[in-house]
C-alpha cells in the first residue's frame, strides 16, 4: 500500500512518481516494475479515487475489481472454448475464488495484478485459433494481455503465463487444431 499511496500522492500534485527521496538515500521509483507504476488499472484507480483520497479502501478495492476482471475474462475463455455457459460459469467462479488465486496473490498485490490477465492472454490465443479472419485481432488481444500483466508489477507472473501460452499452443499443433504452416501463412508472416 505504501508504494500505492506515494504514486497517488505524487500523481495527485501533477508530477510523475518517477523518483522516491524517502526510500533509502532515494531511488528510482519508476525504475522499479514491482511498483507497477506505469499499470494502467492503477491509473485508473488512483484517477476515480480522486485528488488526496488513495486510502487502504480504494487499494483494496481495486484488488477486488480485479478478481472481477478474472470472473469475467476466464468466463468469455471457458465460453469460447467449450460453448456452455453453464459450464463457463462454474469454470469462472471455480477459476477465481477457489485455489491459487484466493491465497497468495491477495497478499502480493503485484502477483494478483500479473496474474490476473492469464484469461485474456488465452481467450486472445484461442480466438485466433477458432476463427482465421480473427487470428491478428485474437494475437491483439493476447498481446494486450501479456503487456499489462508485465506492467501489473510482477515479471516472473508474466514469464509463466508466456510458457503457459506456448504449451497451449503446442498442444494445439500437437492436436492438429493448427498447422503451424497454415498459422504463419495466415499471419502473413512470409
Amino acid at each position: 500500500y505504501a508504494f500505492s499511496d506515494y504514486q497517488a500522492e505524487r500523481m495527485g500534485q501533477g508530477e510523475l512518481p518517477l523518483w522516491n527521496p524517502y526510500n533509502h538515500s532515494g531511488d528510482s521509483f519508476a525504475g522499479n516494475i514491482q511498483f507497477a507504476t506505469w499499470y494502467p488499472p492503477r491509473w485508473i484507480a488512483i484517477g476515480l479515487a480522486g485528488v488526496g483520497n488513495w486510502s487502504i479502501e480504494a487499494y483494496q478495492l481495486e484488488v477486488a475489481v480485479h478478481y472481477w476482471l478474472v470472473s469475467l475474462m476466464m468466463y468469455a475463455f471457458l465460453r469460447l472454448l467449450v460453448k456452455r455457459p453453464v459450464v463457463a460459469l462454474i469454470g469462472s467462479v471455480l477459476y477465481t475464488y477457489s485455489g491459487y488465486l484466493t491465497g497468495y496473490p491477495m497478499l502480493q498485490v503485484s502477483v494478483m495484478e500479473s496474474v490476473a490477465w492469464t484469461p485474456l492472454v488465452f481467450f486472445g490465443l484461442e480466438l485466433s485459433m477458432k476463427h482465421p479472419r480473427w487470428l491478428v485481432r485474437g494475437s491483439v488481444v493476447a498481446g494486450i494481455g501479456v503487456a499489462l500483466s508485465f506492467l501489473g508489477g510482477h515479471p516472473q507472473t508474466t514469464l509463466q503465463i508466456l510458457y503457459l501460452a506456448l504449451a497451449y499452443l503446442a498442444f494445439a499443433v500437437y492436436r492438429g487444431r493448427i498447422s503451424p504452416v497454415g498459422f504463419v501463412l495466415r499471419a502473413g508472416i512470409f
